[in-house]
């Protein structure tokens, strides 16, 4: 059978699924704790190409694997973790958090008698404030500083071919922003622009800079090396009129 991918509808994933989820509770068995649906089946909006994502929990840490197979025409992927290790992954905090953790929250528990799936939404969001505020600091210095530096590198080369890259890659870091500071989680990384652009009160040159790379216009070297200064200008104001830090008070910190 070759591996090529064929078109199937909802209800047809669904039972394949069902099916995996019959198969982990056999190999599994006593030490099973709950199995559950992620990304776009979980959330009915999966694609007649859209792969299957699974989480298998164990009562004990004991195995931690990904299956991760391809039957011909159809995909799967199944998360294998203990339950506190799968905790402790719903609770951590990074730059990525508004693109990765949507996975958490939107479950559909396929095995969950202990309505396990539940407490990993709470830990999603159980961050305090100040945690998200210098998350946004460290993005802004460690990340968006460093990459408009790269971009006027490569305008300043010309290094033209360079540029497409780093502008999507600015786009995509500034929409992380965005939803760490709105406690937003994302739906999926090809929607992450259409969703960022939704917010109230954005960063100037953000929606121009997401609709380049949307439509994928790219090709001017000059327009894309102006739409990214823009949005950093616009960048340094959002993050002045919320009072985030982005220069020591010392030239050098120790």
């Amino acid at each position: 059978m070759s591996p090529d991918p064929q078109p199937m509808d909802h209800r047809q994933r669904l039972e394949l699924a069902r099916r995996i989820a019959r198969r982990l509770a056999a190999r599994y068995n006593a030490s099973l704790k709950a199995i559950g649906l992620y990304g776009s089946v979980a959330r009915n909006q999966d694609g007649p190409y859209s792969d299957i994502e699974m989480f298998c929990v164990l009562k004990e840490p004991g195995e931690t694997r990904n299956f991760e197979w391809c039957a011909g025409p159809w995909k799967a992927e199944v998360n294998v973790r203990g339950e506190e290790n799968l905790r402790g992954l719903a609770a951590r905090l990074d730059e990525r958090w508004a693109l990765t953790h949507g996975a958490f929250v939107r479950v559909l528990p396929l095995m969950d008698p202990e309505h396990y799936f539940a407490g990993l939404q709470e830990l999603v969001m159980h961050h305090a404030p100040e945690d998200f505020r210098l998350l946004i600091e460290e993005g802004l210095i460690d990340d968006m500083y460093e990459r408009v530096g790269k971009i006027r590198n490569a305008f300043v080369r010309q290094q033209y071919q360079a540029l497409p890259t780093l502008a999507v890659l600015l786009a995509q870091r500034t929409a992380y922003i965005l939803g760490l500071e709105h406690r937003h989680l994302y739906q999926t990384a090809s929607s992450l622009l259409d969703e960022a652009i939704q917010f109230p009160n954005l960063p100037e040159g953000f929606t121009s800079l997401a609709h380049l790379v949307m439509g994928g216009r790219l090709s001017d070297a000059a327009l894309v090396e102006s739409a990214c200064d823009t949005l950093w200008a616009g960048l340094v104001r959002w993050a002045d009129e919320r009072s985030y830090t982005l220069v020591t008070p010392e030239e050098i910190p120790f």
